[in-house]
């Protein structure tokens, strides 16, 4: 098992940032109100409407400068780029719960939940999203951010302004793999 060592370097440093919402110093009203609008903002829209509903599923339409706004506030919660996600969001549809989706609870419920996001998948990354997302690279402003992905967080990405944008970018991460895996698990 090859480990795709800057996920496991982001995710250790993200929970050690993480756990400085222990500490009272940290705490404030204002990142209370940022986070719950962060995960609505980034989460809601970005994630679940843009990436899941809009792009993977095709369920709706909107104008494209809507479609590219929402796709940016997708990149801004660290979920891979539109047509990374997108393809291996189809992936898990074709192979829902067998050995060949991403994120089968069959591998047990650590692997369902992060443990995917942390080892070198077997299928690349290129011959993915040319299987499962040819319609979405053909966009040019997704195709640029995948051949820029190694930006995502670091310089595109607006929640990495403050902590508690950290935080937020966190906690969406998390509802949205306790979503996939309890409707894995349980359906």
């Amino acid at each position: 098992m090859r480990w795709k060592k800057d996920n496991v370097y982001a995710f250790t440093v993200a929970h050690l940032i993480a756990g400085l919402a222990f500490f009272p110093w940290f705490f404030s009203w204002t990142g209370v109100v940022l986070c719950v609008a962060g995960m609505y903002i980034f989460g809601v829209l970005g994630i679940n409407l843009c990436y899941h509903r809009l792009l993977t599923h095709r369920g709706f339409s909107c104008p494209l400068w809507c479609e590219h706004t929402l796709a940016i506030l997708g990149v801004c919660s660290a979920q891979y780029s539109p047509p990374h996600w997108v393809a291996l969001h189809r992936r898990h549809h074709q192979f829902a719960d067998q050995e060949k989706d991403p994120h089968s609870p069959l591998a047990g419920f650590f692997w369902a939940h992060m443990g995917w996001l942390l080892v070198i998948e077997d299928m690349e990354t290129k011959s993915l999203i040319e299987q499962y997302a040819k319609d979405i690279v053909r966009n040019p402003l997704y195709a640029w951010i995948e051949r820029r992905k190694k930006l995502e967080p670091a310089r595109v990405s607006l929640p990495y302004v403050r902590y508690q944008s950290i935080a937020d970018t966190f906690r969406i991460v998390h509802v949205a793999w306790q979503i996939t895996l309890q409707h894995a698990i349980f359906n």
